[in-house]
């Protein structure tokens, strides 16, 4: 929340006025008047600033820093209790009253602010503190008339006549502010009233919903086994999307089915590789697993509603099973009365059917269906999944063993350039003599699977764990390092070769004559390192001859 919208009045906090409207409204006059507030003071101080210069500010740079504190300050803490933040906006009010009067010729801005601090405290508070404001602030005036007459005429003797304009002043002033006070007073008690009232009719109307709720109760149980279907469902699709797929894994979307929703079997059927069959893979209960452990399949295509169901890849609904014609009766299924069958559909083929069945009679309808093939179309997504995992892990496996072959080819050719590659470092801290009773390590250098080295170390105490992590970490760091230089070396003797080929074909290109062409070939080929002999011939085109390896030394270069 930003500080802006903390000082704003536009966001009443959701506390207040949950039990007395009355008290939202006063939540709300107070949010205002404490934005309106922190308004002026900010203006007053502005051009108090402009007006003083900096040695004349004083008690009045103090009084509108501190009511501009306490304004800012008041406004933040929202956490505080009601009462406590209306009083110090009417804190606030008397002060700046009082700091008023004793600034000489500002009577009338003082009962200004005292009539607006009796007013706020009748709006804000009950009325007890409207009566507290009215005799108080009465009071105030009072003493700053006299406080006035005193400064004015400090000779006069007092006399009667001499404090009646102040009385007179006071009383008007007590008149109006009791007026205004009492009539806000009674308002605020008339609005309580009335949202009494209207609480009361709230809670006779709650009253009625309640026996209305009660009356249409057997209607709801429908919609309540809904409720249970979709949480089943919501919850089997949740386990189905975080397991792997595996036969335990549909055993339990099974088993939960049958469980949480009361019916009397579930059974997972998927199509076998030659895609003549659906076997089971999964079933409820005692049955299902007794058909399990028989291998139970049904021909797809064949005399039941899982056959049926995976060759149209269409769901089937048996509402009564002794009206169903094209049924496969199972005898480990007595008391099947309804049964569903929904396809497992993958996204370019079908993979298999689900089983529902049930005791009673028309135990399904068309939003049973689209409920259940919910649960079918994630099982089928995530047998999707685990084909798609299966093969992208043959295809790792795959490319590792290329990859290893590859690097055993390249480290091979790179071992035929530079011959044997070895480095050894001695200690000389330790003599040979010393050697006897040392640890040996043999830690392999591994690329991405395929050992290119060996790294042999000799310690004088066993190795600690972190000691073989480290030396592990510096081991792979350094075949990576190796690869990288050999790849390195790799490409600059292609770029070598490759500037070898240009520079002969620059060559070449300038040479006009056809035995000088010949002749330059001959010569760059020949000085290629493991070149022992160079043979060129032309032939005729219409001729396949054989190059002559017998031929005279002088032919060798034509």
């Amino acid at each position: 929340m930003s500080i802006l919208s903390k000082i704003l009045p536009t966001d009443t906090p959701k506390a207040s006025g949950q039990r007395d409207p009355l008290l939202k409204l006063q939540e709300t006059i107070l949010r205002v008047s404490q934005f309106l507030m922190i308004l002026v003071i900010a203006v007053l101080f502005a051009f108090f600033l402009a007006d003083n210069q900096p040695g004349e500010k004083g008690l009045g740079f103090f009084f509108f820093s501190l009511a501009l504190a306490v304004s800012l300050w008041a406004s933040f803490r929202r956490h505080l209790p009601y009462r406590v933040r209306a009083s110090f906006l009417l804190g606030l009010l008397y002060l700046a009253s009082v700091w008023s009067i004793f600034q000489g010729n500002q009577n009338r801005t003082a009962q200004l602010l005292l009539l607006a601090f009796s007013i706020y405290g009748a709006i804000l508070l009950n009325r007890r503190a409207a009566v507290a404001g009215v005799v108080i602030s009465s009071l105030t005036v009072l003493a700053s008339e006299s406080l006035t007459l005193s400064l004015t005429s400090p000779f006069i003797t007092a006399q009667p006549e001499s404090v009646i304009p102040g009385l007179l002043i006071t009383s008007v002033y007590a008149l109006i502010a009791g007026g205004v006070v009492f009539s806000l007073s009674y308002w605020a008690s008339s609005f309580r009233r009335d949202i009494l009232s209207h609480s009361i009719a709230m809670d006779e109307i709650e009253l009625t919903r309640t026996d209305m709720e009660k009356t249409f109760a057997a209607q709801s149980q429908n919609l309540d086994r809904r409720l249970n279907q979709l949480k089943v469902v919501a919850k089997i699709n949740h386990s189905i999307a975080t397991q792997v797929f595996s036969e335990e894994m549909l055993q339990n979307v099974v088993d939960l089915m049958a469980d949480s929703l009361g019916l009397y079997y579930v059974g997972i059927f998927l199509i076998e590789p030659s895609r003549q069959y659906a076997v089971l893979r999964a079933g409820s209960g005692v049955a299902g697993r007794r058909m399990l452990a028989n291998a139970h399949r049904l021909p797809i295509g064949g005399l039941s509603m899982i056959g049926w169901c995976v060759a149209n890849q269409q769901p089937r609904i048996a509402l009564n099973v002794q009206n169903e014609s094209n049924r496969y009766v199972n005898p480990n299924l007595p008391e099947t009365r309804s049964e569903l069958a929904l396809p497992i559909l993958g996204p370019t083929r079908i993979l298999g059917a689900l089983s529902i069945q049930s005791t009673n009679a028309e135990a399904f309808d068309d939003t049973d269906i689209a409920i259940f093939q919910s649960i079918a179309d994630s099982i089928g997504v995530a047998l999707e999944n685990s084909d798609l995992l299966e093969k992208s892990r043959k295809d790792f496996q795959e490319i590792s063993l290329l990859t290893r072959g590859y690097i055993q080819s390249a480290w091979q050719e790179e071992l035929a350039i530079h011959g044997k590659l070895e480095f050894q470092y001695t200690n000389p801290a330790f003599s040979p003599v010393n050697w006897v009773g040392r640890h040996k390590m043999d830690v392999p250098v591994n690329l991405r699977g395929q050992r290119i080295g060996n790294l042999k170390i000799t310690t004088a105490a066993p190795p600690s764990n972190e000691d073989v992590t480290f030396i592990h970490e510096i081991v792979s760091q350094m075949a990576i390092s190796l690869e990288s230089a050999r790849l390195l070396e790799e490409t600059q003797r292609a770029a070598a070769r490759q500037q070898k080929v240009n520079d002969l074909s620059a060559q070449l290109a300038k040479t006009p004559r056809i035995n000088d062409i010949l002749q330059t070939a001959v010569r760059e080929l020949g000085q290629l390192a493991a070149v022992d002999e160079v043979f060129i011939q032309l032939t005729h085109p219409n001729l396949n001859t054989q190059l002559d390896e017998d031929a005279p030394e002088e032919e060798l270069i034509l």
